[in-house]
């Protein structure tokens, strides 16, 4: 009995690390987007100008 609740324990620490892994890796993925959002205007007229 207290294998298998010893057992659950560990399964849900790792099924935890595994959802904190993909909440940081998407958190990331959607920091980028709005940054990538915010510049690319900037970086389109960058290159507009230097190409006049």
């Amino acid at each position: 009995m207290s294998t298998c609740t010893c057992h659950k324990k560990k399964s849900a620490v790792g099924v935890l690390g595994v959802l904190g892994v993909l909440g940081v890796l998407g958190a990331l993925a959607l920091a980028a987007a709005v940054v990538g959002k915010a510049v690319l205007p900037d970086v389109q007229r960058y290159l507009r100008m230097r190409r006049m």
